[in-house]
Parts: structure tokens; sequence; C-alpha cells
């Protein structure tokens, strides 16, 4: 008997995305009460009032916790444009730098996120935010072999869920599944609940023909009451990659419509007829792949064990659903639990 995850749709209820763009300033405003720097900036007070000429540690600190706020209801287009008023107030400031590449890296304006965290680098060396920040970039610009670099001077300094969790899609982007699932489970061990991880392994099980596993990953997830769209999503998927397309329609409809259901279901059956390293590379997103000579040896080199040091910076930000779910590195607000 096949081993198949029953869920049920909550009656009277669809998945939808809040709607939080907008809410920014709104919210910044709140958060800036009796703050004069964070208030001129929710009021649209201009650069030159606050006297971004000169550095202003205070306006900075100001800046960024609108800027925060601002990103955090999720409009990071002001959020970027505060950040860069508040990184001419305080040049020097990693938080500043780290939360401004996040938020270029959300909106993919990839070029210049990877500018901003190499010159952050520069500045905060072993802060593990930023490197690994500047390594999720080199993934999504299709460079994992330097990626792979960054994560592993991350993990040197501290070790931390995130940071495997990146260091594991690198891995498998490069077919290298073995290390990939390392990589995972290294991060398990630190935030068993981690669902990016979870998901991200469940998937690389899956691509290496793994299904059973991966599927029974992520169903005691959801058996346990912590699902989640894009958990769920991921195991729509791995049950086309496992031909079970009668099960992935079930998961498919707790969110999704009819027309993106038969959508997703196309994908599944068009993925069934490619031979294995294409269906692979089509899954992950992969593009013309980047390694460099220079780094060939750094990706067999053997990985540092794990402190036991619990990981507290890789919650998810609120998702978009994708057609597929691609393997998640995107970055989190620190300190944040999933």
């Amino acid at each position: 008997m096949r081993n198949t995850t029953s869920l049920k749709r909550p009656p009277g209820r669809r998945f939808s995305i809040p709607a939080v763009l907008g809410l920014g300033l709104l919210t910044a405003a709140c958060a800036s009460a009796g703050d004069p720097y964070a208030g001129a900036v929710a009021r649209g007070t201009s650069g030159d009032e606050l006297g971004e000429v000169q550095p202003n540690a205070q306006a900075a600190a100001a800046l960024l916790r609108v800027a925060t706020a601002t990103r955090a209801a999720g409009d990071y287009a002001s959020a970027i444009n505060v950040l860069k008023r508040a990184l001419r107030l305080a040049p020097s400031d990693s938080e500043i730098f780290a939360e401004l590449g996040e938020s270029l890296a959300a909106v993919r304006a990839y070029d210049e996120a990877r500018e901003i965290f190499t010159r952050a680098v520069t500045i905060a060396p072993a802060d593990t935010r930023i490197l690994r920040g500047l390594a999720n970039v080199l993934v999504a610009q299709s460079e994992p072999a330097l990626a792979i670099v960054r994560y592993r001077e991350a993990l040197a300094v501290r070790k931390e869920a995130a940071t495997y969790n990146g260091l594991g899609v690198a891995l498998d982007i490069l077919n290298n599944g073995v290390e990939a699932e390392a990589a995972y489970r290294e991060g398990l061990a630190l935030d068993a609940r981690n669902q990016s991880l979870i998901g991200n392994l469940a998937l690389s099980l899956s691509l290496r023909a793994r299904h059973q596993d991966a599927i029974d990953l992520i169903a005691g997830e959801l058996r346990a009451n912590r699902s989640t769209p894009r958990l769920r999503q991921n195991l729509a998927l791995i049950y086309g990659l496992a031909g079970r397309l009668s099960d992935a329609r079930t998961i498919l409809r707790i969110d999704m419509d009819e027309r993106s259901v038969a959508n997703n279901l196309g994908y599944y059956e068009m993925l069934a007829g490619l031979q294995a390293q294409s269906r692979r590379d089509t899954v992950l997103g992969r593009r013309a792949v980047v390694v460099p000579q220079n780094v060939v040896e750094a990706l067999t080199a053997p990985a540092e064990k794990p402190a036991a040091e619990k990981d507290g910076s890789s919650a998810d930000k609120p998702e978009r659903l994708p057609a597929t779910p691609l393997p998640n590195v995107s970055p989190a607000p620190e300190g944040a639990t999933p």
C-alpha cells in the first residue's frame, strides 16, 4: 500500500498572500514614535533637512529602524531607498550593509547586492550574515562554486543552520547530492524544525530518486501540523518526480485553483520526460554554472564539524507561492525563529 499523506482543506478557507505592500510607511511611523529622525523619514522629509552630508550615527540608526519595519511590511523599494540614505550617514555600519544587501537580493537586484556585500566583507570579514548574504547572491547568479567558499568562511566563524542550508543548495546545484545532504543534516542538527532545510533536503533526496525518504520527511511536518504553502508545494513536486500525479494533485488543490493545478501537473509530466541530469538542472533552476579553476580545490575541502550552537537566524520571509518551488536560501532577519 502506498504511503499517501492525507490533507484536508480547512472549511471555507483558501490560501492567499496578505496584502502588505503599501503598509511600510504606516508601520515605520508607528515604530518611530518619539524619534525625530525616524519620524522625519516616515513623513517624507528630504535628506538635506536631515543633514545627510555629515556622518550621523543617531540618524543612521533611526533610518535603519524605519527600513527594517518597512522591509518587514513587504515594501522593499522604500526600504532600499532609506537604507541607502542610512549608509551615507554611517558608511562603516555592517548591519546597514547587511539589510541593504538582503533587500536588494529580495528584489533580484543581484549585481548591486553583490557589490554591497563585497564592500561589506572588507569592513566586517567575520560577519557571518554578510558572508552568507554574499554567498546567497552568488548562488542566485549561478556561481555556486564561489558561493561555497563564502559559506565555508562563514561556518569557520560560527555554525549556523542558515549557512548550512545555503551550502547544501550550492552543492546540489553542482550535482554533489551526497555532500549537500550532509550539509542539510548538519543544519537540522542545529535547528530541527527549520522548514527551509527540511524542504531543501527533501527535494535533494528526491532528485537522487529517494522519493519515499523525501515524502516521509515532509509528511512528518504535515502530520505535526507544521504545514506551510511552500512545504506543501515541495511535497507536490516530489510526488510529481515520483510519478504519483494523483497525490500531487491532492496536495496542490489545497492552495491552488484548478488551472494552476493543471499547469503544475503538466510541468511534472514534462520533467518525467527528461534525462536525470536535465531534470535535476531544470528543477534547481540551474543556468550556466561558473566553476572558476581557482576554487575547484575548495569544493572538496572537508567541512568542519558543527558546534552545538543554536541558530536563530533562519526564518523565512513571507513567501510568494511559486509555480514550482526552488531551493530556498532567502535571507531573513537576524534573530528570528522559523
